[in-house]
């Protein structure tokens, strides 16, 4: 898949260069994670993860998250 470098930096996207085919590995985007103090924080979803937390999915900021609160 290729994109334009304004489709790429509007996603928060590092643009590659100019036929750099956009594979999943190279589009991973920090989306928002819920961590187990009940906080969000933007993280990749593998660094969530180490983190112990839960991604909330692609393209998702905090701002648009209510995490879960510890104890709730």
């Amino acid at each position: 898949m290729f994109i334009t470098e304004n489709e790429c930096t509007s996603t928060g996207g590092t643009y590659q260069g100019n036929g750099v085919d956009c594979t999943m590995e190279l589009c991973i985007v920090p989306s928002a994670c819920c961590l187990p103090d009940g906080f969000c924080s933007e993280e990749e979803p593998s660094t969530c993860e180490s983190l112990g937390g839960v991604p909330q999915g692609d393209f998702v900021v905090c701002a648009d998250v209510t995490c879960p609160q510890p104890g709730a």
